[in-house]
């Protein structure tokens, strides 16, 4: 059976798959397949016209429903929300703590697998390991659907993991302690001692980045400014156990048991026993699964002395994980693990024979292999992470062969330590000087202007019609049909080319976004000349703020990499707390604030390049194309007002429309405004002033303003009460429409000269 063939019914298959979890759409693939069959049917009726072509149609037709009905059967069905008291469930994994939570996976008797946590102190009075068996109080629950633009979707995320749910434990009746699945228990003992001896050498962080070069980031936490770096170079890959250790530990064993002169099938049978071994050691991630499987089928034709093409060992060891689990494919490691194959078996040979002959094979091999993945996993990347990194190529050639030699001499360590801890001190000591260097490169460079791009994502269909084009050269350079390579790549880089002007072309309205950050305010004011404004940067959740986890990757969705003005209206937390973090993300900014700078701002914000301003009534800032954003308060110097009536209150116009922000001005503050601004108060979008309190958006302050369009931002189920029932009465009976985040999630508004358009996250609503 061709190679080709396979992955015709792969195609088949996969396309199944996505119809049911992503889009019916992908039906389209295998009918146009069929077409093209039937085509060639009637073209060449007499040549083709076979056994073995009717075979593959009808192959072909019925893998389609296949995939569909195996996705039916395998997806996960979300928990409904309850509180469940005497809960028996099953831990199913090895128990990870972090500061204050202890997370594992459970099953329950019924079926569902679910993600659970603990509180750490309650984890302590009632330990248990994997295996056991525990009754619990819990409380059953499924993640909301995101309600901002760049928000990662952690529910859609479980489903493809096959879990239903997520599971929090409030309290253990018992544990019954039981003896788990015989592999899983010696994967977790083994992971526990490699651990302990990698520990028992290198320093902190040190050790937890070599677990993560060698063994994957399961069970360790590594700096997040290492990450940042890493992230910024392209380079996040190595964190993450991909094929390219397994390829490399394959070949230390076979080089090793090559010495010893065992039989082939020897060799094979002690090469798989170490791909299942390290699989679980590592914790069965989709790119591991994929290379382990592939390695193991390559070696065991090996021993056979069957001989094939590395293609058809891609091919037929994602159709069987995707036979076995149809939510594999549907992993986005799992798919960036196969695109990196791909192109290093076809994309990387292409790229080295157009290098010069000149130069050694050692840089053609170099950079042909950080050059290919680069273009075929690009696609997914950019939609998925918004994310195009300038440096990427040059990066992982430089560091390619660092952490090569790295994960070298760490298998040898790891290997040769449990045999005499000396060899491990010796072996690690010299990867940890090469980690200082990898380190000391990854801070350096990340810090060049523009390593990074933020390029908000073209449109959905983006890779889905691309692909098919790189699909085109791939049996252009593979059939050696060089017509058909060149046209595919001008196509592509046409393509691409599009996809860019499309993501960064002028907008020919301005925008303005209140995010869902809880009990809290952010609004982004995005003009068409590109002119960007934060208004407040929201609150403080535990040791995180709503910057880092809502603010800064609604900003990446929308390909943001400057903000040229962020205004904190006042410094309560739920306004100010995210300041530090942006300024980090967008050093180069200028902030506006009310005249009360903390001074425990001033020595951070001294690390960065950042300009600081005063707001006064009066203020014009022109946004361009006439748009402007006039300040209407502080009225007059400080004189002790309460924080909230010291808050900046300002008006944005376009047009003949305007939206008045209050942040969290008082009734006192409001007739004030009511005095000096008058009738200049009429406003078509008012945003509600200290997220509906009864304090504020007084009956006075609403008949100045006259809005047709409240919004408000507040947290879901906030322990204020807010909105309060007054508040929302009067704007009733004043025929208002109040546009809330905490059911609607992010509001934008649309404006342009003849009026404005409003819609919401979660719930569509039009509004001219």
């Amino acid at each position: 059976m061709g190679v080709w063939r396979l992955y015709w019914y792969l195609v088949a298959y996969v396309c199944g798959i996505l119809s049911v979890y992503l889009s019916p759409l992908f039906i389209v693939f295998p009918i146009l397949m069929l077409l093209f069959w039937c085509c060639r049917l009637c073209v060449y009726r007499r040549v083709f016209l076979t056994r073995v072509l009717i075979i593959d149609m009808v192959i072909l037709v019925s893998f389609l429903p296949f995939g569909m009905w195996r996705t039916h059967c395998v997806l996960p069905t979300p928990i409904l929300p309850e509180t469940r008291t005497n809960l028996a469930i099953r831990v199913i994994n090895e128990p990870l703590p972090d500061e204050k939570w202890v997370r594992f996976d459970v099953r329950l008797d019924s079926g569902e697998r679910l993600k659970a946590m603990i509180k750490r102190a309650t984890f302590d009075v009632a330990p248990f390991d994997c295996g056991d068996e525990l009754r619990v109080d819990a409380q059953l629950f499924f993640p909301d659907p995101p309600t901002n633009p760049g928000q990662f979707d952690y529910g859609r995320y479980l489903i493809s993991k096959g879990i239903s749910g997520q599971c929090r434990v409030e309290l253990v009746h018992s544990v019954n302690p039981h003896f788990g699945n015989l592999l899983r228990e010696l994967a977790i003992r083994a992971r526990k001692m490699v651990h302990a001896q990698i520990r028992s050498v290198l320093p902190i962080h040190y050790d937890n980045l070599y677990i993560g070069l060698l063994f994957g980031d399961y069970g360790v936490s590594l700096l997040e400014e290492w990450e940042d770096q890493f992230r910024i170079l392209g380079l996040t890959h190595i964190l993450v156990v991909s094929g390219a250790q397994v390829v490399l530990l394959n070949q230390i064993l076979s080089w090793i048991i090559g010495r010893f002169m065992v039989p082939v099938a020897v060799e094979c049978a002690l090469i798989w026993f170490s791909n299942c071994v390290f699989v679980l050691v590592t914790g069965a991630g989709a790119s591991i699964v994929r290379a382990a499987l592939m390695c193991s089928i390559w070696y065991g034709l090996k021993s056979f002395r069957f001989r094939t093409q590395g293609h058809f060992v891609l091919a037929f060891s994602v159709l069987l994980l995707t036979l076995v689990s149809p939510l594999w494919v549907i992993q986005l490691g799992a798919i960036l693990s196969v695109l990196a194959c791909i192109s290093l078996m076809v994309v990387a040979p292409l790229i080295r024979h157009r290098l010069p002959k000149r130069w050694p094979r050692w840089i053609q091999e170099m950079v042909a292999v950080s050059i290919s993945p680069f273009i075929v996993t690009t696609p997914i990347i950019w939609h998925s992470f918004q994310t195009l990194s300038l440096i990427s190529v040059v990066a992982n050639m430089i560091a390619l062969w660092v952490i090569e030699l790295i994960v070298m001499i760490g298998f040898f360590g790891t290997f040769l330590g449990l045999l005499w801890s000396g060899f491990a001190h010796v072996l690690h000591s010299a990867s940890y000087a090469m980690m200082v260097l990898l380190v000391w490169f990854a801070a350096t460079f990340s810090k060049i202007p523009m390593a990074n791009m933020w390029v908000s994502s073209p449109f959905f269909g983006f890779p889905l019609l691309l692909y098919p084009i790189y699909g085109l050269a791939c049996f252009g350079a593979i059939l050696k049909r060089p017509r058909l390579l060149r046209v595919s790549g001008l196509l592509t880089a046409l393509f691409f080319a599009y996809g860019l002007v499309y993501a960064i072309r002028p907008l020919n309205e301005a925008r303005v976004t209140v995010l869902d950050v809880g009990q809290g305010d952010a609004i982004l004011i995005e003009s068409p000349n590109r002119t960007r404004v934060l208004i407040d940067t929201g609150a403080r959740y535990g040791k995180s703020t709503i910057a880092t986890r809502t603010i800064i990757p609604a900003l990446r969705a929308k390909g943001i990499n400057r903000l040229d003005l962020i205004i904190i209206t006042h410094w309560d937390a739920d306004h100010a707390a995210g300041l530090a973090d942006l300024v980090a993300q967008f050093p180069t900014t200028t902030i506006l604030h009310n005249g009360r700078f903390p001074e425990q701002w001033r020595s951070l914000l001294d690390l960065y390049p950042v300009g600081v301003l005063e707001a006064k009534a009066g203020q014009l800032f022109e946004l361009g194309r006439g748009m402007q954003l006039k300040i209407l308060a502080p009225l007059m110097p400080d004189h002790n007002e309460s924080k909230n009536d010291r808050s900046i209150v300002m008006q944005f116009l376009y047009g003949e429309s305007s939206l008045l922000f209050t942040g969290d001005l008082e009734s006192t503050y409001e007739r004030q405004l009511v005095s000096v601004y008058g009738d200049d108060l009429k406003t078509t979008v008012l945003k509600l002033g200290h997220h509906g309190s009864k304090t504020s958006t007084t009956a006075g302050f609403l008949n100045a303003v006259q809005p047709q369009i409240a919004l408000l931002s507040v947290g879901k189920d906030n322990r204020y009460g807010h909105p309060h029932s007054s508040v929302t009465t009067r704007l009733e009976e004043q025929g208002v429409l109040m546009y809330r985040t905490d059911t609607q999630g992010a509001i934008t508004i649309r404006f342009s000269l003849k009026g404005f358009l409003i819609n919401s996250y979660l719930v569509l609503d039009d509004y001219h």
